[in-house]
């Protein structure tokens, strides 16, 4: 009977969590997926810290409030940190602490293959949704991030009453430097530049590289734009400097033309790409004037 009870309970759970796991699908939310991580993980009672006397802080499983080390990426097997879900689990189902906590009775089993499963589908989603993001050749986020987060922004900063810079950042004389020294040098250009840019980034504005040898950059700024913009441009051409000095006569010398406009909640944002883009043209003609 008391076998029978738990066993209604355990299923009782089980559907609990399958029908939340469904609402919270259909919102695409990634805090409701944490929370609903964290809310299945309640009652994992075996924590691996304590059943192993571990004491390797470093470990991302060590007190966490997740009880499922096994769906933990990086966490500690045999001394080797196991970034692999695949690799990891197959390790994990081997361990007594795996065992323990899910080998309890046959619902708990299942619920625990379903929720595994569902982890598993969710990091391969993640690990797409940051290749579609992400350029291959800097490893900044693409046009097509950019052009989402933009869209995301604007909303934003109708509810908050605030403005944005945004800013177009072009190499200058890239088709000679692909002619004269070649692709493989013109892509190891490109990637200094989205280095000594995202050196002068900082950790709440967004860069990307939008398209052939154009960057750009969405400043957020309480001060007024020229000061902050020109500030910006200012750190990257220090960087710039300092990296040509120490090139020397080796290779090609890096130069980079800028253009950027104040971004505000009505604005179209193609209209705002054009004006900036168009500013940016305006500031490598006054370059090209002045050599």
């Amino acid at each position: 009977m008391k076998e029978q009870e738990s066993l209604q309970a355990s299923f009782e759970v089980f559907r609990h969590n399958l029908q939340n796991f469904i609402d919270i699908s259909l919102l695409e939310d990634e805090t409701s997926w944490m929370d609903w991580i964290d809310n299945v993980s309640r009652k994992i009672d075996v924590k691996c810290w304590e059943k192993k006397e571990c004491k390797n802080e470093k470990c991302p499983a060590y007190k966490n409030s997740c009880g499922r080390c096994w769906i933990i990426a990086g966490t500690m097997l045999p001394g080797e940190a196991q970034c692999s879900f695949a690799k990891k689990y197959q390790s994990c189902r081997n361990c007594d602490v795996y065992q323990e906590a899910v080998y309890k009775n046959p619902i708990i089993e299942v619920e625990e293959y379903l929720i595994v499963l569902i982890h598993s589908l969710r990091s391969k989603q993640q690990e797409l949704n940051l290749d579609a993001n992400t350029d291959f050749l800097t490893k900044l986020h693409n046009r097509r991030f950019m052009d989402s987060y933009l869209h995301h922004e604007i909303l934003k900063m109708k509810r908050d009453d605030t403005s944005r810079i945004l800013m177009m950042v072009d190499v200058n004389g890239f088709k000679v430097i692909n002619d004269v020294f070649g692709h493989q040098v013109g892509d190891q250009i490109l990637v200094e530049c989205a280095d000594i840019i995202k050196t002068a980034t900082r950790e709440s504005e967004l860069l990307s590289r939008y398209g052939g040898d154009e960057f750009v950059i969405l400043l957020h700024e309480n001060t007024a734009h020229d000061i902050a913009a020109n500030a910006f441009i200012g750190r990257i051409e220090k960087l710039i400097a300092a990296r040509n000095a120490k090139a020397g006569d080796e290779g090609p010398m890096i130069s980079l033309s800028y253009g950027y406009t104040t971004l505000y909640s009505n604005n179209d944002i193609a209209e705002a790409l054009a004006e900036a883009d168009k500013n940016m043209y305006l500031d490598k003609a006054a370059r090209k004037k002045n050599l």
